[in-house]
């Protein structure tokens, strides 16, 4: 008898783990990672309907306060997989651009979608930056290995090469043309893609110094009205025969422009 008591207890100890590991399986508050059950989907456009890319966006759950962000793509678009569905505020900032944030009620199976539009910052923003004397060295060693040329002389030498037009559209006053100029035109990856597809030009959008364009007498600060340019910096993308193909508003950080320099190069 005793024997058998003996023997049934192993048996009786793992039935109970069986059912213990049953219970832990299927009980909702065991699970390690909650698979995302729903999803939010937006796009960042400006204030003329053109896409605002590489935005930070931050996701913030009302409830828990947890947050998380994500960087829109190259064409203004953004994604988050949510496991929680609830209330969440969606904010989105651009340099150059008035942060916007918009509350969203998330539900359980489905897409939410949203679209954005930003506009320009009225102040401008002057960057804080502190360039140590080596680096400004490098700068300015770096800028003289790219070849700007003027609105016109770019024009002619686009069509002549058979290769788009970048113009890098500023103002004296402008903080965020300055930071262009010293961070990303100075980027070993974006000069060499600008090398390989484009014609690179700037153009000064308050200069009334008049050029010469098919023929046509105009002032930079014309030029700049005519391509629709009223914020700064803007990069305007030409074709060979210097019919527009986009333009991108505000500051882009290297790594960004760099992409979108080579997708329009390559692509389009």
């Amino acid at each position: 008898m005793e024997e058998q008591r003996m023997k049934g207890i192993p048996i009786m100890l793992l039935s109970a783990l069986s059912l213990l590991t049953i219970l832990i399986i299927s009980s909702p508050s065991s699970a390690i990672a909650q698979v995302p059950t729903c999803h939010i989907t937006g796009r960042i456009l400006d204030d003329e309907s053109n896409p605002v890319p590489f935005a930070a966006v931050m996701l913030k759950e009302t409830k828990t306060g947890l947050t998380r962000g994500t960087s829109a793509s190259d064409s203004g678009d953004f994604r988050f997989d949510v496991a929680v569905p609830g209330k969440y505020i969606i904010t989105v900032h651009r340099a150059g651009f008035k942060p916007q944030s918009r509350d969203l009620e998330v539900v359980n199976g489905q897409t939410t979608s949203v679209t954005f539009t930003i506009a320009p910052n009225d102040v401008e923003e002057e960057p804080v930056e502190l360039i140590l004397p080596s680096a400004r060295a490098r700068t300015e060693l770096d800028t003289q290995n790219l070849r700007w040329y003027s609105f016109d002389e770019g024009i002619s030498l686009a069509q002549q090469t058979n290769r788009k037009l970048l113009v890098h559209v500023y103002t004296d006053w402008c903080g965020w043309c300055k930071k262009m100029d010293k961070e990303v035109f100075t980027n070993p990856e974006v000069k060499s893609v600008l090398r390989s597809y484009f014609v690179a030009a700037k153009l000064n959008a308050e200069s009334p110094r008049e050029l010469t364009v098919k023929g046509r007498r105009l002032s930079e600060l014309a030029i700049a009205k005519e391509m629709g340019v009223s914020s700064y910096p803007t990069t305007v993308f030409l074709y060979p025969n210097a019919e527009p193909l986009t333009k991108v508003r505000g500051y882009i950080e290297s790594q960004y422009f760099a992409k979108m320099l080579r997708d329009i190069g390559q692509n389009r």
